[in-house]
């Protein structure tokens, strides 16, 4: 089987704000790969760092492991769901990371249901930084006024999940013309300059835009977005799942706790595609990655087309030959209840919590320490299902 170049080609030429992120992402990577093959402690500030703002979400769909129904936040009582994290934990955060201007990443839940989101973005006016929030799309008209004084070094990310079939099939009726009215107006918004950041698209691959993608790529790029990211579906199954039970209470033993009564949240990933679609799948993916774009198309993760059939079927094996995760050493997750974690998809990976510790302490903690030491050696059986592996490994 032919394979694709990593990535598909692209007119857009690279600026230099962006070519000196690249520059920093490459020198940092190669600090963190030291840190971790040296066991050294991490007392360097992170390069990413992540917060869950809330809980809350306004759609339901059926791809998602929060609130799908496997998923996590859906097996709690809606109090505990629908948790917030207080903005004095965002900002003991950013001001730990102000002198590196960490990068941000705002998710949820939908974050643009954060109820101190007005104040946050005061926050991020005074602390400027590389923002990425993950948003539906459906409250950006609305929360417009907050988020156009921060938008010069802000992506908004929005989910559309294909034409409106697929897309309405997995998010719900009514949900695709509001979407894409949203991205419309954020286009003719950069246009006349009132927003100053970038529009980019993800796309979760469903067995009912199979066939449709190459389609798909066109009409984003006639919006004139940033990038559009196709995305494969993060797709763990029981056996792998059951895999990482054994992994976890093994080699972790001595560090984190688990309720063993309980399913482990690695077990609510169940989204995947039928294995009947993948031939035609690889065939969009080939004619994607052959014709150059004038937006940025990229494949999550960059999948080889011999690759695509093993990932999409959520065994326990990596693609790009990836064998070490660095985001444990290089990104900091801050969870809705302030809880700290060295996973961002993973609860069950707790340093601790900010009501009891600083920010310091729990980066540095000995815990985190030793969960580095133990990721050092070898990846979890659910890495290879995991975009931080792809992003952040080696």
């Amino acid at each position: 089987m032919d394979n694709i170049k990593q990535q598909p080609k692209s007119k857009v030429v690279i600026t230099k704000k962006e070519f000196d992120r690249i520059k920093q992402t490459v020198s940092n990577m190669v600090e963190g790969k030291k840190v971790q093959a040296d066991q050294l402690n991490n007392s360097r500030l992170p390069i990413d760092l992540g917060i869950f703002l809330t809980g809350k979400c306004n759609l339901r769909c059926k791809h998602c492991f929060e609130w799908n129904e496997d998923g996590f936040l859906s097996a709690m009582d809606l109090v505990c769901a629908n948790r917030e994290i207080p903005l004095e934990y965002i900002k003991q955060c950013l001001d730990y990371t102000k002198p590196k201007k960490t990068r941000l990443y705002l998710w949820g839940g939908e974050p643009l249901l954060y109820s101190k989101f007005p104040q946050l973005c005061e926050l991020l006016k005074e602390d400027p930084r590389w923002i990425t929030l993950c948003t539906n799309g459906l409250l950006v008209e609305k929360k417009m006024e907050y988020l156009k004084p921060i938008s010069e070094n802000l992506v908004l990310l929005t989910s559309l999940d294909g034409f409106q079939e697929s897309h309405e099939l997995i998010r719900g009726a009514g949900t695709y013309q509001k979407t894409i009215d949203s991205i419309k107006l954020v286009t003719s918004m950069i246009k006349s300059d009132e927003f100053k950041g970038k529009q980019s698209v993800n796309c979760v691959i469903s067995e009912s835009m199979v066939g449709k993608l190459y389609e798909f790529c066109e009409y984003m790029e006639s919006l004139e977005i940033d990038t559009l990211y196709i995305c494969l579906p993060w797709y763990i199954s029981e056996e792998t799942a059951n895999k990482m039970d054994q992994f976890f209470d093994i080699k972790f033993a001595s560090i984190l706790e688990r309720d063993k009564n309980k399913k482990a949240s690695w077990h609510d990933f169940k989204y995947h595609l039928d294995e009947k679609c993948v031939n035609d799948l690889v065939e969009d993916l080939k004619k994607i990655s052959n014709h150059q774009w004038n937006i940025r198309v990229r494949f999550q993760p960059a999948v080889q087309l011999n690759e695509v059939s093993e990932f999409t079927s959520g065994i326990c094996s990596c693609v790009q030959n990836k064998k070490q995760c660095l985001a444990v050493v290089n990104r900091m997750d801050i969870l809705q209840d302030g809880t700290m974690s060295a996973c961002k998809l993973f609860k069950e990976f707790t340093i601790g919590n900010l009501k009891d510790h600083t920010v310091e302490e729990l980066w540095n903690s000995m815990k985190f320490q030793q969960i580095r030491k133990v990721l050092s050696k070898e990846l979890m059986p659910v890495c290879s299902k995991c975009v931080l592996l792809y992003l952040n490994g080696i």
